[in-house]
């Protein structure tokens, strides 16, 4: 069968197929990428065991340096941009007003 005389819904299916395998991380084969795979496999634990940090621990230092993990992971600190993803930073960086040219740098027609 010719690819133009498959229904839409076969073509959008090979599409998707194409894209997931473009976009899909394959087994990890470098040590990074191993350790990426493992750490990620373990956020759900590790965000089970801060709340209960959190909520159950006897100082409150140790409440407190649990807190200030959370608020800068999630809101960034102060004045800085570290609680930014990089959607945002892109976003940002691309709606920043142009500073305006001097005419020495503007080309003449």
């Amino acid at each position: 069968m010719i690819p133009e005389d498959k229904p839409l819904s076969e073509k959008l299916t090979l599409y998707h197929q194409a894209i997931e395998s473009e976009f899909s991380l394959n087994e990890p084969d470098t040590p990074v990428e191993i350790a990426y795979s493992k750490l990620n496999g373990l956020l759900n634990e590790a965000t089970k065991a801060l709340e209960s940090i959190l909520l159950s621990a006897e100082s409150d230092a140790v409440r407190m340096s649990g807190i200030k993990l959370v608020f800068e992971y999630t809101l960034g600190k102060p004045g800085s941009s570290a609680g930014e993803d990089e959607l945002t930073k892109l976003v940002k960086s691309l709606t920043a007003p142009v500073p305006a040219q001097t005419t020495a740098n503007v080309a003449k027609p």
